[in-house]
């Protein structure tokens, strides 16, 4: 063609035709990266052959988008089934099928915007109702040693914890904290 040949013929490239070099560059170094995941790019390298380097750029943006929505509607699907799998094996608000049910009714719609604001939703839902969950044990693993008498550093220690977590909503439980209580109230019954 003759923006490929006119440089070698002539022996220099002025600033337009090196731009055009780069473009074409960029433009086939973008096309092994989407072939190499598998993408079809057989329409920006037909436009990359017959030199309509603009209309190839926007099939390759065009792709790259698609293959961007692919992959963020994969991820939310992902955590969708996660979140199914969390309902199936605990008790968890009774419109919570529906809502991922409606989730799944908007991924597959294409609304891949409302479908992540739900389910970023039911991630907070879910969330609170874990460290509900975690705050009631230990509300009872502390009713239980003060029944069964430990020590006031034990019943002190998760006393403390509690009233934190009741001044810091945002704070999540530490699994080991109540792991650590549970073992202690154990130990404690079966010394008694």
């Amino acid at each position: 063609s003759v923006v490929d040949g006119w440089p070698t013929v002539r022996g220099i490239e002025s600033d337009e035709m090196r731009a055009v070099r780069q473009r074409q560059t960029a433009v086939r170094d973008r096309i092994e990266r989407l072939k190499a995941s598998s993408e079809d790019c057989e329409d920006a390298e037909i436009l990359l052959l017959v030199h309509d380097l603009q209309a190839a750029e926007d099939r390759l943006t065009d792709l790259e988008v698609q293959r961007k929505q692919v992959r963020r509607s994969e991820v939310i699907a992902s955590r969708v089934q996660q979140l199914r799998t969390q309902h199936d094996s605990r008790p968890l608000p009774d419109d919570w099928a529906e809502q991922l049910d409606e989730a799944e009714a908007l991924l597959a719609s294409g609304d891949n915007a409302a479908a992540e604001t739900l389910v970023q939703d039911l991630d907070r839902q879910l969330k609170v109702a874990r460290r509900a969950d975690a705050i009631g044990e230990l509300e009872q693993i502390h009713a239980d040693l003060i029944g069964f008498r430990a020590p006031p550093s034990v019943v002190n220690e998760l006393s403390e914890y509690l009233t934190e977590l009741d001044t810091q909503p945002e704070r999540p439980v530490d699994a080991q904290r109540v792991q650590r209580s549970t073992e202690r109230l154990e130990t404690l019954v079966t010394q008694r």
